[in-house]
C-alpha cells in the first residue's frame, strides 16, 4: 500500500500551470480540456451531454443566465464561454491559468475579458462580484488542500449577494484513484467554506451517468470511441438522465446561492487587466 502522506505531498507539489500550458499547446480541440485518451468525437459527445445536464441543473435551481455578468474560472479554450453567450449572458470574464488559453480566448471572444491568473493566489479585492461564477471541471484539478481552500474562498467572494455559484466535482465519498493532476473531493471539503461564505446549496445533479468513464484501462478509450459503441452510450446516457437521480461517484454540478449577510456593498464585475501576470 502506498504511503498516503508521501502521495499527498507529491500531488501538492504538482506544477499545475506547467502541466496545463504544455497540454493546451499540444492539443487544439476538445481533447485539450477533456479526455486525451478518447477521440475528438467522444469528447464532443461528452461536452454536449454535460451541456444538456447543466441546462437541466440550472433550470432545477431556477438560475437564468440571460442578461447576467458571468465569471468563468478556468475557461480553457472557451467551450462554456460560448454557451453562456449563446444563452444570453451580458458579459463573460474569464480567469485562465495558461498563457495559450488567454491568447486563444481573446482571439475567439474579443468583446469579453480574459486574464492569466491562478484563482488560488489572486487578491479578492481585485475580483469584483458577478451574478454567476462558474468553475466547470476546474476545482478538482487543484490538488493541494491549502490551494483548494484559498481558491474556493476566492470563488465564493466573487459571487454577489443573491448570485449563484456553479462548481463541478464528485461531492461524495465514492471515488477511484486519480491522475496526478486531479483530486476529487466530497462535500465535507466544501460545506464548511460554503457555509462560512453565506451560501445555500440549491441543487446537486449529475454531469454524466455513463460517459467520462474508461471502465477498461488501455482498451477502454479505444472501444468507447468506436462510433457504434458511442451511439449506444449516448442512448444509455439519455435513458439514465430520464430515469435516475444519482450517478454515484460520477461528476456532478453543484449550484449554490449567496444568501449570507452583506459583506460590504455589492460591486459590479470590473476590469481584471491589472491582475494579469
Amino acid at each position: 500500500m502506498p504511503n498516503q502522506t508521501a502521495t499527498r505531498r507529491g500531488r501538492e507539489g504538482f506544477d499545475g500551470r506547467s502541466y496545463w500550458e504544455t497540454r493546451l499547446r499540444s492539443e487544439s480541440g476538445l481533447r485539450a480540456t477533456g479526455h486525451r485518451r478518447f477521440s475528438e468525437a467522444y469528447n464532443h459527445a461528452m461536452y454536449q451531454v454535460a451541456t444538456d445536464h447543466m441546462v437541466a441543473a440550472l433550470r432545477s435551481a431556477g438560475v437564468e443566465l440571460a442578461g447576467k455578468r458571468i465569471l468563468d474560472i478556468g475557461p480553457g479554450f472557451g467551450y462554456f464561454v460560448e454557451r453562456y453567450l449563446e444563452w444570453g449572458a451580458e458579459h463573460v470574464t474569464g480567469i485562465e491559468l495558461t498563457e495559450i488559453g488567454v491568447t486563444r480566448l481573446r482571439q475567439r471572444f474579443p468583446h469579453q475579458e480574459f486574464v492569466r491568473a491562478d484563482i488560488s493566489e489572486m487578491d479578492r479585492a481585485w475580483l469584483g462580484q458577478f451574478d454567476v461564477v462558474s468553475a466547470i471541471s476546474v476545482v478538482f484539478h487543484i490538488v493541494g488542500d491549502e490551494a483548494f481552500d484559498r481558491a474556493l474562498r476566492n470563488i465564493c467572494a466573487a459571487v454577489k449577494r443573491g448570485g449563484h455559484l456553479v462548481i463541478v466535482d464528485r461531492f461524495n465519498g465514492l471515488s477511484l484513484p486519480t491522475a496526478r493532476h486531479a483530486r476529487y473531493r466530497n462535500m465535507r471539503y466544501y460545506e464548511p467554506i460554503l457555509r462560512e461564505q453565506g451560501f445555500s446549496v440549491l441543487s446537486v445533479r449529475p454531469m454524466y451517468y455513463v460517459l467520462s468513464r474508461s471502465v477498461v484501462p488501455l482498451v477502454g478509450p479505444w472501444l468507447l470511441s468506436w462510433e457504434p459503441v458511442l451511439r449506444l452510450l449516448l442512448r444509455l446516457e439519455h435513458y439514465c438522465g430520464r430515469r435516475l437521480g444519482s450517478n454515484l461517484g460520477g461528476l456532478k454540478f453543484l449550484i449554490a446561492q449567496q444568501q449570507g449577510p452583506p459583506r460590504g456593498a455589492d460591486r459590479p464585475g470590473r476590469s481584471l487587466r491589472r491582475q494579469a501576470y
